[in-house]
């Protein structure tokens, strides 16, 4: 993945500025950037980094799509849980399962959902309302919601999607197994686009370049909605050049 960065770069004479690659640490993304110092290459892309880091810089520039200021603070898992106990104990019954709600919260989060997609009435609905009330109020957004919150945005508004699919001509994903529901929608979003001028009704769709290593046998993620499912969807949706 690195050397092809090089090879557009230096090559094919890539603008740096037109080249995403995502992974899913921040120690896969160091080394990344550092495996790409060694090819002297005069100016490296801005946009190395985590799938929640790239959201990050993105709702950054456009939170206030959804109700956030660029000052927002992310929270960690410990002050998601320390959030929603105080707000079950404040409003609702203490014999709630504490560690199910959560994981029921955040499978929801990490499929793009919010709670008023939710058609069950439940009370892990009302609980999942009420927590997304208090992270807006409180300008703060979870792991979870960095992603959802930036599909969000690109889902909503077309202009915002078009830009990010302008500017991200080659994209690259690492470990492509790990990857989530979420993940592939929000990556087909940038990646797609329909295009049409003032003369057309119905636009042409736009493919950018999207190159994705992945090992069927490795996917680690599982437990956090990572499907093994999402390569055999990309070889569908992408038909790329399958390299063993």
């Amino acid at each position: 993945l690195t050397c092809r960065i090089a090879y557009l770069i230096s090559e094919m004479n890539i603008n740096p500025e037109n080249i995403l690659a995502v992974t899913f640490t921040n120690k896969a993304a160091a080394e990344m950037k550092n495996r790409l110092q060694k090819f002297a290459i005069d100016k490296l892309p801005t946009w190395i980094g985590t799938f929640h880091g790239i959201c990050n810089k993105i709702l950054r520039t456009y939170g206030n799509k959804v109700g956030l200021n660029k000052n927002f603070y992310i929270i960690d898992s410990n002050e998601q849980e320390s959030l929603i106990k105080k707000l079950i104990k404040t409003s609702y019954s203490k014999d709630l399962d504490i560690n199910n709600i959560i994981y029921q919260i955040n499978k929801w989060q990490e499929n793009g959902l919010r709670a008023k997609d939710i058609n069950d009435k439940t009370i892990i609905k009302d609980i999942f309302k009420d927590y997304e009330t208090i992270c807006l109020q409180n300008n703060c957004v979870d792991f979870a919601q960095l992603i959802s919150r930036v599909y969000e945005i690109l889902n909503d508004n077309p202009e915002i999607a078009s830009y990010y699919h302008k500017k991200f001509k080659y994209i690259l994903v690492d470990e492509f197994q790990d990857t989530n529901d979420l993940q592939y929608k929000w990556l087909n979003k940038i990646s797609k686009c329909i295009i049409k001028d003032d003369l057309e009704e119905i636009g042409i769709m736009e493919q950018n370049t999207v190159f994705a290593v992945g090992d069927d046998d490795q996917c680690l993620y599982s437990w956090r909605g990572a499907k093994v499912q999402n390569m055999n969807d990309f070889i569908q949706d992408y038909n790329p050049e399958i390299i063993k």
